[in-house]
């Protein structure tokens, strides 16, 4: 038997209809005789030609395939899961930060720095996967760079200890503390990624950011290493990340209208950081967030400005380090943990790496198996699933076991932004 497929969608704008499909790709216009036939799943009122191409697009399905995109990438999403051959390592030389932001895990943590004696057991802890044969490497804090001297010597033990390939290396940092040398290293580190964010405007981001006990200008401190990096690396990467939410929302295109229209780098991209702030009760984004119902609205703004960093729907991969079992964060006491929100909380380290067993297999074990992209039906009925990578894990944590109701839903979510996207790509017409 024929039947709809789960991620097919149609709807009208402007007397004109239209025809979407997320697994398959395919946006096209449609003739309104179409357009009824599968409205009202009159398949029999197709012609031989017509039934194969929609069943070739994926429009329709026969009825035993109806799950079986779904299921293909649940095979393929546990299989990289538990890859042994691949390592996510994100290194925390150190949790001190040079800033004060209010938003920011500071006050729940304790400045501390890797000593020799956590490298030598890092080391160990790497050499100990003897399947491994790739890693991907990432610099965290904190802000790293406060250790910049460990970050040289411990990535110099990895490349030269480790049999595995450096096969990605980034860094998060707050830009403040770049320099020659830390170019220098970029640059013979073969560093590919690095994010650099900046909150809002200037007189936004001096307000929320800045060096402890003095109020110095950090804006235009960072913007001026975004340049210099920019000019000395012209084949890297450099991702400034504007942090927003809805009562600074319009920072956004002033710095991007500065950066890539004004200072024209070609290698610096310029995205929007929803900040997550949370409700006192610690149940729900706050009023201020820009969560997954305001997304939308504030994307569709995006597209009236003329951003040009909005692009048709793609298929996503699914889920991060929280379910992959192979992926590591490592604090600066050589505690473990599988989110880059949990550095710091005591109650999120899974283990140390100088040690057998883990100290939080509970834990690890709700991260790998119940907050999974694969472990809610409503993503297994949404037709926005192939193009959406899963929500996020570490939110949909709290929301199964610590009382949350956190939406974080793909963007795409909302059926009047998807359509206004769609409509601004290419149509074709079919039928």
């Amino acid at each position: 038997m024929i039947e709809t497929s789960l991620y097919t969608h149609l709807f009208q704008r402007d007397k004109n209809f239209y025809l979407y499909n997320s697994e398959s790709g395919l946006f096209a216009k449609i003739t309104p005789n179409l357009y009824e036939i599968i409205y009202n799943r009159d398949y029999s009122a197709v012609d031989k030609e017509t039934l194969d191409y929609l069943l070739r697009e994926k429009i329709v399905v026969n009825s035993e395939n109806k799950y079986s995109y779904y299921n293909e990438q649940k095979i393929r999403f546990f299989s990289s899961s538990y890859d042994k051959e691949k390592m996510g390592l994100v290194i925390v030389p150190t949790t001190r930060c040079n800033f004060s932001c209010s938003y920011c895990f500071e006050e729940r943590k304790t400045n501390k720095t890797i000593t020799p004696q956590v490298e030598d057991d890092l080391i160990s802890f790497i050499q100990s996967h003897k399947s491994l044969k790739t890693i991907e490497l990432t610099w965290y804090g904190g802000e790293p760079l406060l250790a910049f001297p460990k970050i040289v010597h411990l990535y110099n033990r990895i490349k030269n200890e480790i049999d595995a390939k450096i096969e990605k290396h980034s860094m998060v940092t707050n830009g403040f503390l770049l320099n020659n040398k830390v170019i220098d290293f970029i640059k013979d580190s073969h560093m590919d990624h690095i994010q650099i964010t900046l909150d809002g405007s200037k007189e936004h981001h001096n307000a929320l950011r800045f060096i402890k006990n003095n109020k110095v200008d950090t804006f235009q401190a960072i913007l001026n290493n975004i340049i210099k990096t920019a000019k000395a690396l012209p084949d890297r990467s450099l991702h400034v990340r504007i942090n927003i939410n809805k009562s600074n929302e319009d920072d956004y295109f002033e710095m991007y209208d500065l950066i890539i229209n004004k200072i024209k780098l070609p290698n610096v991209f310029v995205y929007p950081g929803f900040i997550r702030e949370e409700t006192p009760d610690g149940c729900s984004f706050c009023y201020k967030s820009i969560d997954s119902n305001y997304a939308g609205h504030f994307y569709s703004k995006l597209m009236e400005h003329g951003m040009d960093f909005l692009y048709f729907p793609s298929i996503l991969t699914k889920g991060c380090m929280i379910n992959k079992f192979n992926s590591y964060i490592i604090g600066p006491t050589g505690e473990i943990y599988k989110c880059w929100n949990d550095v710091s909380n005591c109650s999120k380290i899974i283990g140390y790496i100088n040690k057998d067993t883990l100290e939080n297999s509970s834990l690890l074990g709700r991260y790998m198996n119940d907050v999974s992209p694969f472990s809610d039906n409503q993503c297994k009925n949404c037709k926005v699933f192939p193009i959406c990578s899963g929500q996020c894990a570490w939110y949909k944590y709290k929301n199964v076991f610590e009382n949350g109701a956190f939406n974080t839903c793909s963007r795409y979510k909302d059926i009047h932004f998807l359509e206004s996207v769609l409509l601004l790509s290419q149509k074709h017409k079919i039928g």
